[in-house]
């Protein structure tokens, strides 16, 4: 692209363009898909693109899948769309099997677990944020959780990738908006953080909600747009969340990515990168099978919103079990301490009891500054300015 049309594209206005294109149209190097219909579109002028994904379309599948799913036989009756729907599940279920393999291995063997993966990946490639979602990955160390997100960036241009940490997120002032100007997937390195104060924690809500919002931009004036940037955060631990409210259950898809053993031996990761347009192909599938989904799923902790996406037992477990790390303090102070007027422990070496405390439960450590404010606010204990004389704690 030249100087003088790359300065013209920078030149446009972003409502007007890039924040009002046809949702459910995915741009692929020689083809453009509707995922709604599943009808494919040749490139035209009209059609113009600021994301788009890096591989070709595996139209050998699409041709069997277009011809399978409802929305193309509407004058069917029901009972024979049943079939229908078979039949494209079939097409389906038999593509990217070294991918597939990968991917449900690391997810932990559970293929409900393994579709709610694909329906993330496939929506983080359309222009929509209808479905509110917030992807959480997390694992020990070395269990391949940035191969993983190295793969998924693969898939995207590398213009439409943003990087912003969560761990900048909860720095104050380090917010900054425009790292997600056009784009349509936020995958990031492990993040360090340990605890999500309220601030941040709407911010993220925020993000993923699909409105014009005003965002704060470094050394510029706010932004008023709407970020389609798809949040994926890599974790080694979860944190600690200021609060645990019906916006974030909503949106929060905890997946637990695990370690595979020999796993040279066992993945062959040339088949997985000569299977990526097939891969592409599964996730707007799910995709698809979201966006024109009529029954809604309930989830009681959720409160009275229901979803189009599918969340598994072991996804609604590993958010609950996150969920519970409000309590982590009550359980320690209760089973580790004891209340009184006085106690001989620094704050330091409280700190250490209690993340090693943490650490037994799987749940992220947390700093000095939010286990201080904790013990204040919830059990009006003050840190003395003398050293030793803190109040009311002992351990």
């Amino acid at each position: 692209m030249s100087a003088k049309n790359s300065s013209k594209l920078q030149k446009i206005d972003p409502k007007e363009t890039f924040d009002t294109p046809n949702k459910y149209l995915v741009h692929l190097k020689d083809i453009d898909l509707d995922i709604f219909t599943f009808d494919t579109f040749p490139f035209e002028p009209e059609h113009y693109f600021l994301s788009g994904l890096n591989t070709y379309l595996d139209t050998t599948t699409l041709t069997r899948i277009y011809n399978a799913i409802p929305q193309q036989k509407k004058k069917l009756e029901k009972k024979l769309n049943k079939k229908i729907n078979v039949s494209a599940e079939h097409s389906i279920r038999i593509i990217a099997p070294e991918t597939k393999k990968w991917l449900l291995k690391s997810l932990g063997g559970d293929n409900k677990t393994f579709v709610a993966f694909l329906e993330r990946l496939g929506l983080s490639m359309i222009h929509d944020y209808s479905d509110n979602f917030i992807v959480f990955i997390y694992g020990a160390v070395n269990t391949g959780k940035s191969m993983l997100f190295n793969y998924l960036h693969s898939l995207f241009l590398n213009s439409n990738v943003s990087a912003l940490d969560l761990d900048l997120m909860a720095k104050s002032n380090s917010f900054d908006a425009q790292e997600l100007r056009y784009k349509t997937i936020n995958l990031t390195a492990e993040s360090k953080v340990t605890s999500i104060d309220e601030t941040t924690l709407n911010i993220l809500e925020q993000l993923s909600g699909g409105d014009y919002r005003n965002y704060p931009q470094k050394f510029k004036n706010t932004a008023d747009f709407k970020n389609f940037s798809h949040l994926w955060f890599n974790m080694n631990k979860l944190p600690q969340l200021a609060s645990f409210d019906d916006a974030i259950a909503r949106r929060a898809d905890v997946f637990k990515w695990h370690r595979i053993a020999n796993f040279e031996e066992e993945i062959d990761w040339q088949k997985i990168e000569d299977e990526r347009p097939q891969l592409i192909l599964l996730a707007l599938y799910y995709a698809h099978k979201v966006v024109t989904r009529e029954d809604y799923y309930h989830y009681d902790y959720c409160g009275n919103v229901n979803l189009r996406l599918t969340r598994s037992d072991e996804m609604i477990n590993n958010y609950l079990n996150w969920s519970k790390s409000k309590d982590y303090l009550d359980n320690f102070v209760e089973s580790e301490c004891q209340l009184g007027d006085n106690y001989s422990i620094g704050v330091g070496e409280l700190v250490k009891a209690f993340n090693e405390f943490l650490h037994q439960h799987h749940v992220a450590s947390t700093g000095r500054n939010q286990l201080t404010n904790d013990l204040i606010q919830r059990y009006n204990i003050q840190k003395s300015d003398l050293p030793l004389k803190s109040k009311t704690l002992l351990l």
